[in-house]
């Protein structure tokens, strides 16, 4: 049944006046009944839209209201009224979700995050279910059921996982997007990085050392920010599509390595990325550690943040001469550069150009305060260009 927590009422009964605490015991089942009844109301709605609602309710379990005959007796099991497809029990202190659940065949969507989960029920009935929000919660090991079931978007953000099962592989065919940031990872299966239909993968904050770029040829955002990670292998020219690259805050000395792989045009093509941020790492080149020359494309690169690193210079790899008709954001604060790169001042569609914490000639206040175009043709005439 239906648990809640009325903690004001709690608090009026404390005292010595036993008038007091009667009155306040009988608050106390005045609220209760006032929160049953509103989640017995919402539970009704459902009959006809299909889509219930019991996020932030206090709820301790699923109210047996969704499963049995309390609400219009009369009517039969409201589930066979209407589908339900969508069930939404965020932000409350459920620790163990009702197995009956995998009675609503018609599912959708579930939404559980925010709750003291730590294990799940076998969910692989639910053959209908795309959207899985399991985030926030207090898992640590997920089971292979889960994987039976053709997700589409599973999230599972701010638990407690070390690991992810090989049984994740039977997701491929469907898996669209998947965010498994704030956890405690420290690799992932290998065919994670082969799904074809995946386009969003986050992995952010986790504990990860190595990363290897493989074939993921829908893939549009890769965030693998916060890590411990040393080295990118493995050649990104496998993922055409990707248009945001977020690799800062971790521990890599150069952008890629590919000193185990020679891309056959000797060139890495990124002709999708947008955004490529490594800021706050120790990189001191942009170039591509290898046994042979390697550049970098990147055709249509809007933002280039690479502030907080120990670069000296932003040319010679390729990403700046390659993207000087496209680039309108460039941050190089806090590196090492000496000098303005000459592609720089060519870059006509620039915005904002950051170069504070540089040993290069900064110009006065009055031209910084003109903006990035009057910076740059200060830059023109009076600083050293390579």
């Amino acid at each position: 049944m239906l648990r809640t927590n009325p903690t004001g009422a709690r608090n009026r009964s404390a005292g010595t006046n036993s008038r007091a605490s009667k009155n306040s015991g009988s608050a106390d089942t005045a609220t209760s009944t006032v929160i049953s009844q509103a989640v017995l109301k919402i539970i009704s709605s459902a009959r006809s839209s299909g889509r219930l609602n019991l996020s932030n309710q206090e709820l301790y379990t699923l109210p047996v209201a969704m499963f049995d005959n309390s609400i219009q007796p009369t009517s039969g099991n409201w589930w066979e009224e209407v589908d339900l497809t969508k069930l939404i029990i965020a932000d409350n202190n459920l620790e163990t979700i009702d197995e009956r659940v995998t009675e609503f065949g018609a599912l959708t969507l579930i939404d559980m995050h925010n709750n003291k989960l730590s294990a799940l029920p076998d969910l692989s009935s639910l053959q209908q279910l795309t959207v899985l929000n399991l985030s926030s919660n207090a898992l640590t090991n997920l089971p292979d059921s889960l994987f039976s079931i053709p997700l589409a978007e599973l999230r599972m953000t701010n638990n407690y996982l070390s690991s992810l099962p090989a049984s994740i592989a039977s997701l491929a065919p469907s898996l669209v997007v998947l965010d498994i940031s704030d956890n405690q990872l420290q690799s992932v299966p290998p065919s994670l990085l082969t799904f074809p239909r995946l386009t969003t993968l986050s992995l952010k904050s986790n504990k990860l050392s190595t990363f290897t770029f493989d074939s993921l040829p829908s893939l549009t955002h890769l965030d693998i920010s916060h890590n411990n990670i040393a080295s990118l292998t493995g050649d990104p020219s496998k993922m055409p599509k990707l248009q945001q690259l977020n690799v800062s805050q971790n521990s890599l000395s150069a952008l890629f390595s590919l000193s185990n792989i020679v891309p056959v045009a000797r060139i890495i093509s990124l002709p999708s990325l947008i955004t490529l941020d490594v800021r706050i790492n120790r990189i001191t080149t942009l170039s591509v550690i290898s046994t042979t020359k390697i550049t970098i494309s990147t055709p249509v690169l809007k933002d280039l943040l690479v502030q907080g690193n120990q670069l000296k210079t932003l040319e010679g790899s390729g990403i700046l001469e390659s993207s000087v008709k496209s680039i309108e954001t460039l941050d190089f604060r806090d590196n090492g550069l000496e000098a303005i790169p000459a592609p720089v001042v060519e870059m006509e569609l620039l915005k904002r150009l950051l170069v504070e914490g540089n040993p290069i000639r900064v110009p006065r206040r009055a031209i910084i305060e003109k903006g990035t175009a009057a910076i740059i043709a200060w830059m023109k005439d009076r600083i050293p260009i390579e």
